[in-house]
C-alpha cells in the first residue's frame, strides 16, 4: 500500500477533471512516499481525502478534509488499540486524535460526530461516509504510539502532561488523551526567569508559601521514592492569604484554572484527583464541600483509590487509582466542618490531612512582605503573577529528574538529614507526618539546587520546620491523636462528674447526694492535693466507652494522670470506705496542672461553657 500526498500550493491544487490525469499525478508522487500506509484507491492533497473509483471516467469522490493516520496506538498494557490521526480544523489549527478501534465498528456515526466536533470537515454524502470509514480501517501505519489517559509517570523515564511529554523512548510516541473529561488546568506561560523573579523569589521569608511551592515539586517524587499520598490544609480566617498560597503552589504546574475547589461531589473529586496524578492538587474552600462527604472524600484522596462500584451485571468495576499530594484551604478545620453531622475524625484523618494554621501572627499567612506596603498588595501581586507565569518550573524539574536519576539520591539524602532532627518523644503517627514534611523540604532543596527557585540553600528546610512546629502546637504538643483524644475524654469525665459521682473519702457511704457512684475523691495536704479513686468497671465501660481502654491507660500513665502501684501496675489495691479493692487512682493532673483543687474550690465542677 502506498500513501500519496500532493503538496502543491493551494492555489494550484485544483481537482483534475480527468481521472486519467489525476491518476498520473498520483503515480508520479508515489516514489516520494515509500512504505506509506495510504490504501489503494485513495489520494490526499491539500484540499482533501479522495476515493478513486475503478469505474471508467468516474471523478474522484471527496470524502473529507485532509486526514492522515500517523500511528497505531495502544495503552501501556497493550490493550485499548486505536489509530492516531492528524488533521487541521476549520481554522487551520492542527489536531492529533486517537480513534479507539471500537469506533470503527458499525456505521461510524459516533466517530464522525467526534471528528466533526474537533473541526474536521466531512462529506455529508452517505457513500462518501462509507468510503471515509473504510479508509480509516484500511490504513496500516508503521509507526507505533502509546496512549496515556492519565497524567504522570509512565515508567521512570517518561512523564506525561496534557501538553508536554518529558522523556520517553526515542522509537515510540506517547499521546495523552484524557478519559476523565475534567480540565486540570496544566499549561505554560512565560519563562523560568519570569516565574522565579515574580513568584518564587518574592516568597522568600514566608514559610507557608515556600512550603506550598516545595510540595508542588514533591508530588512527582512519590512514585520515585515510593512515598504515600497525603495532604495539607491551611486553616484560618478569611482574607489571610490562603488562596494566594494555593495559586502560588499551583503556578508550578499551571495557571488560574489549575486551582480546583472543594465544591463538588465525591465522584467529581475522583475525576479531579485522577487528572492530577503525580502532581499537586490544590483545593480551595473546604467549607463548600458537603460536610456529610468531607471526611470520606479526604480519606479517599489520601488513599489514592476511588470507591468500589459495580456494573449493571453485578461485576465489580476496576477502581481508579492515583498518586497525589494535595493542598487545601478553609476557614475551618476538617473536624469543625463535619461536626454538625455528628461524625468524628479518626487518627488516620489527622495523619492523612495535616492542618497547618494559616495565620503566622504577622501579616496573615505572610511573615515578610518583601518591600510591599501591605499584605493585601503583596497578595494581589503574587496572585496576578501566578496567572501570568506558570508551568515552566515543573517542566524544568521533571526534565532534570528524567535526565539524571542521581537527583533522587539527593532527595533521599536531604530527607535523612531532616528526619535526623526529629524531636524526642515523637509518636509513630507524628513520624509519618514528619516524613511528608521532610519530603517537601527535600524537594524544595532539590529545586533550589537545580537553579529553579532562586532560593538560598536551606530555605525550603527552614520553612518545613516552621510549618511542622505550627502543626504540633496547634494540636497541643507531641503525642498520637488517639492518645490526645483519650486524655480529653478522661479529663471531661472528671470535670463533669467529679462532685456528682465521686464521694468524699470520709463521707458516709449512704450519702444520698451521690448517684451512680464511680468512686471516691480525697483531699490531703500530705498527698499534695488530691487523689481520685475510680472503680475498674466504671473506667473501662464508661470513661473508655468507644476507646481501647489499654490505650487510655498507657496515655494516662505516660502523662502522670494515673498513679501506678509499687510494681508498676496501672491499678492499686486500696482500702476505700466501701471496702478493699483494686481501683484506678488518678492524680490532680487529670483536671489541670494549674487548678487549685482545695475541697472548697467551686471550680472543681467545670461549667459546660468552659469545656
Amino acid at each position: 500500500m502506498t500513501e500519496v500526498i500532493i503538496d502543491e500550493p493551494k492555489e494550484d491544487c485544483q481537482i483534475e477533471s480527468s481521472l486519467e490525469k489525476t491518476l498520473e499525478r498520483a503515480k508520479e508522487l508515489e516514489e516520494k512516499f515509500e512504505k506509506s500506509n495510504l490504501p489503494a484507491d485513495y489520494i490526499i492533497n491539500d484540499i482533501g481525502l479522495y476515493y478513486l473509483s475503478s469505474k471508467k471516467d468516474a471523478e474522484p469522490m471527496w470524502l473529507s478534509a485532509p486526514i492522515k493516520v500517523i500511528a497505531l496506538s495502544r495503552n501501556p498494557n497493550n490493550e485499548g488499540f486505536g489509530k492516531t490521526v492528524e488533521f487541521n480544523d476549520l481554522d487551520d489549527n492542527r489536531h492529533e486524535y486517537t480513534i479507539p478501534m471500537e469506533l470503527l465498528a458499525g456505521d461510524g456515526k459516533d466517530l464522525r460526530a467526534t471528528l466533526m466536533s474537533l473541526g474536521l470537515d466531512i462529506s455529508p454524502d452517505s457513500k462518501a461516509r462509507g468510503y471515509f470509514l473504510r479508509y480509516l480501517q484500511l490504513c496500516k501505519p508503521f509507526a507505533r504510539a502509546r496512549t496515556v489517559q492519565v497524567a504522570g509517570w509512565n515508567g521512570i523515564n517518561c512523564f506525561v502532561l496534557p501538553s508536554n511529554i518529558i522523556g520517553g523512548a526515542k522509537d515510540e510516541k506517547f499521546i495523552f488523551q484524557s478519559s476523565t473529561g475534567s480540565n486540570p488546568g496544566f499549561g505554560i506561560s512565560g519563562t523560568l526567569n519570569e516565574w522565579r523573579d515574580h513568584i518564587s523569589k518574592p516568597c522568600i521569608g514566608n514559610s507557608r508559601l515556600i512550603f506550598a511551592i516545595s510540595l508542588s515539586f514533591a508530588a512527582p517524587l512519590l512514585k520515585l521514592l515510593d512515598e504515600e499520598n497525603g495532604g495539607f490544609h491551611f486553616r484560618g480566617a478569611s482574607s489571610t492569604g490562603k488562596t494566594t498560597a494555593l495559586f502560588v503552589a499551583g503556578s508550578v504546574w499551571g495557571g488560574k484554572p489549575y486551582l480546583q475547589r472543594w465544591r463538588t461531589t465525591s465522584n467529581g473529586l475522583e475525576g479531579i484527583a485522577l487528572a492530577h496524578n503525580d502532581t499537586l492538587l490544590c483545593l480551595d474552600e473546604i467549607g463548600e464541600m458537603n460536610p456529610n462527604e468531607s471526611s470520606e472524600v479526604a480519606y479517599m484522596l489520601a488513599n489514592g483509590q476511588s470507591k468500589g462500584r459495580a456494573e449493571k451485571c453485578g461485576k465489580g468495576k476496576a477502581r481508579s487509582s492515583w498518586r497525589i499530594l494535595f493542598l487545601s484551604s478553609g476557614e475551618v478545620s476538617l473536624e469543625q466542618h463535619i461536626a454538625p453531622t455528628g461524625k468524628r475524625l479518626k487518627g488516620g484523618h489527622h495523619v492523612r490531612v495535616v492542618e497547618i494554621p494559616a495565620d503566622t501572627g504577622k501579616y496573615g499567612i505572610f511573615e515578610s512582605l518583601n518591600g510591599c506596603p501591605t499584605g493585601k498588595i503583596f497578595s494581589e501581586n503574587l496572585t496576578l503573577s501566578s496567572h501570568r507565569y506558570y508551568g515552566v518550573a515543573s517542566i524544568e524539574f521533571l526534565t532534570a529528574l528524567v535526565s539524571d536519576f542521581s537527583n533522587t539520591d539527593y532527595v533521599k539524602s536531604k530527607k535523612r538529614e531532616f528526619l535526623a532532627q526529629a524531636p524526642l518523644g515523637i509518636s509513630s503517627q507524628e513520624g509519618r507526618v514528619l516524613n511528608r514534611f521532610a519530603l517537601g523540604a527535600a524537594a524544595g532543596e532539590l529545586a533550589t539546587k537545580l537553579g529553579i527557585t532562586g532560593w538560598d540553600e536551606g530555605e525550603a528546610t527552614s520553612a518545613a520546620w516552621i510549618c511542622f512546629d505550627a502543626w504540633i502546637k496547634s494540636r497541643g504538643g507531641l503525642g498520637s491523636f488517639e492518645e490526645k483524644e483519650a486524655l480529653k475524654k478522661v479529663t471531661l469525665f472528671f470535670q463533669q462528674f467529679g462532685k456528682s459521682r465521686l464521694s468524699l473519702f470520709d463521707e458516709d457511704e449512704s450519702d444520698k447526694g451521690i448517684s451512680k457512684r464511680a468512686g471516691f475523691r480525697r483531699f490531703t495536704e500530705m498527698e499534695n492535693g488530691a487523689k481520685f479513686y475510680v472503680f475498674q468497671q466504671v473506667f473501662k465501660e464508661e470513661i473508655c466507652n468507644g476507646i481501647d481502654y489499654s490505650l487510655v491507660v498507657r496515655a494516662c500513665l505516660s502523662c502522670g494522670y494515673l498513679i501506678p502501684d509499687a510494681k508498676g501496675n496501672s491499678t492499686r489495691s486500696e482500702r476505700l470506705p466501701s471496702g478493699k479493692c483494686r481501683v484506678y487512682v488518678f492524680s490532680k493532673k487529670v483536671l489541670s496542672e494549674t487548678e487549685n483543687l482545695d475541697e472548697s474550690d467551686e471550680t472543681f465542677e467545670t461549667d459546660e461553657k468552659d469545656l
